[in-house]
């Protein structure tokens, strides 16, 4: 992983990251001496860091600006006590960055997938082994917002590696290492997922199995790899954002506060949420993660009624999403974005064009999944939307969005007039964490629908607490169920419950 440092006739210079925040430490702290202490702190948060760690991005930041230890003419080295950087330091006014690097994101989180360890029968856990640490590097790949270190340099160091040595190699965010261990007829995987930096674990897990099924074992394993680095990276970006000084934090920093509160689904936590964003797009402004991310606070604005212009937020939402596509058409997060818009704006065919193409480009994108088989539920179809909601629980069993993968089996059976199981779905969906008024809405409407008012009645007044103006429209413009015997009977359901 690269940043790039620019020289004064224009001319850039391939410069690893963590060496350009070590020049960068040098050059903000000009002839104060910079110890070793504070660059263990500044660059590596800590973490027990070698001194010949030190002395090779030392030499690399000589290298870059054309210093030696010989000459030292910018880089002094301050025997027993640190660094000292000589030069005169300019600044311009529109520059954000000292040393002629230009403004970017920053430093977009990356990780090393290293060849599992095997273990028992050898032979064939010695095949298995490197080919799902190569599957994970390739699906891990999809997800375009994560920078993975290529198998034909990942694959010289071993899955035992320390995550410190592997930071060091490869100057990574997170390691994912495991083991592979067949004894008999018995498959067991076990992934770890490591902040390269600290060494802590942030997830692991343990999947087993019968051996003559281990093409379902690698699938499902490769999956659950993939959504727990979709949901655990992002929760661990934002906490350790939280730890820094909010006026040094990067784009990618802001992006991860942002995405930290998007997910709460209150009115507080999205305006927070937009701030972030726009912190983020205030330091790099072509970062498509960013107008992505402010496409889906819109959204939100737009769909839970988080202020008094649906109509404005839900063209800020398409917005958003379009600036997002023109810096990154290939992200399926901007794709998925830019469709959820078309969904607010009640165009479910240009909704779906889009979130197909975002599970195109990442077939393990669960959130993509759900969103599309939900407009394709609330556009009358009902063929394959309940295996689409099953492989989207499947991809991602804890993601946010959860209750909402529920909600859409609901949404079949309501297209069906299947009451009673339109209400167990959708009962199951308000129960979920994270489900909002509008789904207490659907599990009201569901359970009166099918007879038992009581229920409806138990739901409906939940809806009416959290949302005192829930209504009618509020439901049918997030929710544009076409017309027709499905809507007809939603519609006196609810009006029955007094919406």
């Amino acid at each position: 992983m690269t940043t790039e440092l620019r020289h004064s006739d224009g001319r850039q210079i391939p410069l690893e990251r963590q060496v350009f925040l070590l020049l960068s430490l040098l050059v903000k702290n000009g002839e104060r001496i910079t110890t070793q202490d504070e660059i263990i702190t500044q660059i590596w948060h800590d973490a027990p860091i070698s001194d010949a760690a030190i002395a090779s991005r030392i030499r690399s930041a000589r290298a870059a600006i054309s210093d030696s230890g010989l000459l030292q003419y910018a880089i002094e080295t301050i025997r027993g006590r640190g660094f000292r950087f000589k030069l005169t330091v300019t600044t311009k006014a529109d520059v954000s960055l000292v040393a002629g690097i230009p403004a970017n994101e920053g430093a977009a989180p990356s990780i090393a997938v290293l060849p599992f360890q095997a273990f028992g029968e050898m032979n064939q856990a010695k095949v298995f082994a490197p080919a799902l640490a190569h599957e994970l590097i390739v699906s891990l790949s999809l997800t375009k917002w994560l920078t993975v270190i290529a198998r034909a340099s990942s694959f010289q160091l071993f899955g035992l590696a320390s995550a410190q040595h592997v930071s060091e190699q490869f100057d990574v965010s997170y390691v994912l290492s495991g083991t592979v261990e067949i004894n008999g007829s018995n498959l067991v995987v076990s992934p770890i997922l490591t902040a390269a930096t600290t060494g802590e674990v942030i997830w692991a897990e343990r999947y087993s199995g019968p051996i003559d099924e281990i093409f379902r074992i690698k699938a499902h394993v490769t999956n659950s790899v993939v959504s727990a680095v979709e949901i655990q990276v992002p929760r661990h970006q934002a906490s350790q954002a939280r730890r820094q000084e909010i006026d040094s934090l990067d784009a990618w920093g802001f992006f991860h506060l942002g995405l930290n509160h998007i997910y709460r689904f209150t009115k507080e936590d999205n305006a927070l949420s937009a701030q972030y964003f726009k912190e983020a797009l205030a330091r790099a402004p072509n970062f498509a993660r960013a107008h992505a991310g402010l496409s889906f606070v819109s959204f939100q604005r737009a769909f839970s009624g988080f202020g008094s212009d649906r109509a404005a937020a839900a063209q800020d939402a398409l917005r958003a999403a379009e600036k997002a596509m023109e810096q990154s058409p290939d992200d399926p997060f901007s794709n998925f974005v830019l469709g959820r818009s078309y969904w607010i704006l009640q165009d479910l065919d240009m909704a779906a064009h889009y979130l197909d193409q975002a599970v195109t480009l990442n077939p393990n994108y669960a959130q993509g999944h759900y969103s599309l088989g939900l407009v394709q539920a609330l556009n009358g179809a009902v063929d394959h939307v309940d295996r689409r909601a099953d492989l989207a629980a499947r991809l991602s069993p804890l993601d946010p969005l959860l209750y909402g993968m529920y909600g859409m089996k609901a949404w079949v059976r309501i297209n069906r007039c299947e009451w009673a199981e339109a209400a167990h779905w959708a009962d199951l969906s308000a129960r979920t964490p994270g489900a909002h008024f509008l789904i207490d809405m659907l599990a009201a409407m569901a359970h009166q629908a099918n007879g038992n008012t009581k229920d409806g009645v138990k739901f409906a007044m939940r809806a009416r607490d959290r949302r005192p103006d829930a209504s009618l429209e509020n439901f049918f413009t997030a929710f544009p169920l076409p017309q027709g015997p499905a809507r007809n009977a939603a519609s006196a359901a609810l009006a029955k419950l007094g919406f």
